[in-house]
């Protein structure tokens, strides 16, 4: 018995069954802890935090991998992705299309076959990080609303009734 009077239970898993040199070692291990051998299951729910983990591993892994994109510029670790808690099917639509940077205002040229709209007040191409971050035209409006330093930190730390304000 541990302190707080908890207990630490070892399972044997015999996943080493008619292996060479495995069935030898799991005999050792048998004649270490005494014979004793516990024929009990596991749940699966013991399991689910170490599969989590382990696909949240290989799905990051695949991410870094990624050629750079506005949305891993955004959310870079997988784990800290923002949860939608909108309660509008079209404030999430929304706040999606303005994490990847793709607007109708912003990308409608591309479909259209024109040349990428510019803002006039700044001469530069008008995307969704121009018009929520650095925009000379909207300033007062932000500096109302928000301040943020780049996507990131706007979709990380500015609540979200401050970036759909009315």
């Amino acid at each position: 018995m541990i302190k707080d009077g908890k207990d630490i239970i070892f399972v044997w898993i015999p996943d080493h069954f008619d292996l060479v040199g495995n069935s030898t070692a799991d005999r050792a291990a048998s004649e270490a802890r005494g014979g004793c051998i516990l024929d009990e299951s596991m749940p699966f729910s013991d399991f689910k935090p170490f599969i989590s983990k382990y696909l949240q591993g290989k799905w990051q892994t695949q991410w870094d991998a990624l050629p750079s994109s506005k949305l891993r510029d955004v959310v870079p670790l997988l784990s800290e992705a923002v949860p939608r808690c909108r309660t509008s099917r079209r404030e999430e639509t929304v706040l999606a299309r303005l994490h990847i940077g793709h607007t109708y205002v912003t990308h409608s040229h591309l479909l259209k076959r024109e040349d990428p709209p510019f803002c006039v007040a700044c001469d530069e191409i008008f995307t969704v990080e121009h018009f929520l971050l650095c925009c000379a035209d909207l300033i007062e409006i932000r500096h109302k609303h928000f301040t943020a330093e780049s996507l990131k930190v706007l979709f990380r730390d500015v609540l979200l009734d401050k970036i759909f304000f009315s």
